[in-house]
């Protein structure tokens, strides 16, 4: 699936809405009636077979290889009944009443019809769309199945947690996305991530096998997460006009990388990052590590901050500066023991992080595209002005 497949706007699909319904009301169907606007309407649901109108929009699509009109039609009658839209997506997605020849690409048409008007004129149910096609998803081919987790990823994208506009409340952007990579938001909802999706406090992050995910803050943190890691976004508060803000970050298992931003450079205390055994001070500084190690780096301009790595259970801490952070980190042998030096070779260091360090990489280059575009809208904004 593209990212064209996901953002085409729905306009075009009403207009063969009209067309389709039209062709089902002469071979005998009820369908709707087509309002002004080409949205189709009816005054009494009850007398309408919605399960009957889609299950031969459905056959049509299988028997001519057409989808378009279908998805047309599913299109104008989400948008026309959005209170509807859970039954919609249930019945259109159960893997019993898909017929035989309907591809997968032909479901991921008709599914994102429902989920994008879903996202656009109901949002308040987009958590009862995402539920059905969960629960239909396991009964489904790979193909298929793949086609819903972008319906999933649609509607997560666009209205996530009960409705709330994702660009009111994101605090971040997927940058990379490499093998699987999951995330549960705070409502349960578990979808697929992809890249330039919105990352919001709350959230539960995980990658699979041979995997990696990199995410940019709004603040222009950095944050990347290698192979079978699990990170939660705790507490994240910006504040762009002050540069000023909280974050705090847990990770549960699993090697990652970060380059701190502006919240971490307001104030000492302003983000943390939390392991199984460490607390993790940032002082402004690129930082790699895992559950019980911690490594201060350079960034690209070999600048080298400070953190403070302490013991969750006793307090006791070691700091890494530009004085000492060479070749050197900090780890715990157990989850009550003091925070000690390890000295590690270069070759050590890639074995244990080389792979989320090049992940890294591309997600900070992902940073940097962003800043610029950014820093191009304000400028074509300022000569609006």
């Amino acid at each position: 699936m593209n990212r064209e497949t996901i953002s085409r706007g729905s306009y075009g699909f009403f207009v063969k809405a009209k067309a389709v319904l039209t062709g089902l009301a002469l071979a005998g169907f009820v369908v709707l009636s087509l309002g002004a606007n080409g949205v189709a309407q009816a005054s009494d649901w009850v007398a309408y077979d919605m399960e009957a109108e889609i299950q031969a929009l459905m056959d049509s699509a299988a028997a001519t290889g057409d989808t378009k009109t279908s998805e047309a039609a599913l299109t104008a009658m989400a948008a026309a009944h959005p209170d509807k839209a859970e039954a919609i997506a249930d019945f259109a997605t159960r893997p019993a009443n898909l017929p035989d020849g309907l591809s997968a690409a032909a479901v991921e048409n008709l599914v994102l019809a429902v989920a994008r008007s879903t996202a656009s004129g109901a949002p308040e149910m987009s958590g009862d769309v995402v539920r059905v096609l969960g629960e239909n998803q396991p009964g489904f081919t790979e193909g298929v199945t793949s086609a819903v987790e972008g319906a999933l990823i649609l509607l997560a994208s666009s209205h996530v947690q009960g409705g709330d506009s994702a660009d009111d409340d994101a605090i971040g952007v997927v940058g990379v996305v490499e093998g699987t990579v999951t995330v549960t938001r705070t409502d349960g909802t578990r979808v697929t991530l992809q890249v330039d999706l919105p990352v919001f406090s709350g959230d539960v992050m995980e990658t699979g096998p041979d995997s990696a995910l990199g995410l940019v803050f709004i603040d222009d943190t950095t944050f990347t997460l290698g192979a079978n890691a699990e990170m939660v976004i705790d507490d994240f508060i910006f504040d762009p006009e002050s540069a000023s803000g909280t974050m705090q970050l847990s990770m549960i298992e699993g090697t990652f990388v970060f380059l701190a931003g502006a919240i971490a450079a307001s104030d000492p205390d302003a983000m943390l990052v939390t392991t199984a055994v460490a607390t993790i001070g940032i002082r402004g500084t690129k930082v790699a590590g895992d559950n019980i190690t911690v490594v201060l780096m350079p960034d690209k301009d070999g600048n080298v901050g400070v953190i403070i790595v302490s013991n969750k259970i006793t307090g006791r801490s070691i700091t890494l500066n530009p004085s000492n952070f060479q070749n050197n980190a900090v780890t715990f042998t157990s989850p009550d023991a003091d925070p000690v030096i390890l000295t590690f070779t270069a070759e050590q260091f890639e074995e244990a992080f080389g792979d989320v360090v090049a992940a890294q990489e591309k997600t900070e280059e992902v940073q940097l595209v962003l800043q610029e575009e950014a820093a191009e809208e304000e400028e074509e904004e300022e000569e609006e002005e």
